[in-house]
């Protein structure tokens, strides 16, 4: 669809961070740069009414 923005593909700590990232696995390396545990990349399930 045209206007709808693409998802991010960050880690969950970046994403949060509002930061770009490299998405190395299985860590990043904004993650090892500044001693935090990576949360992973997997997105939290999001319902949406059909309507």
């Amino acid at each position: 669809m045209v206007g709808v923005p693409g998802r991010s593909k960050g880690c969950n700590t970046c994403r949060k961070r509002k930061i770009r990232c490299d998405q190395k696995r299985p860590e990043c390396g904004n993650c090892i740069k500044s001693n935090r545990a990576c949360a992973g990349y997997h997105r939290a399930v999001v319902f949406r009414n059909a309507t």
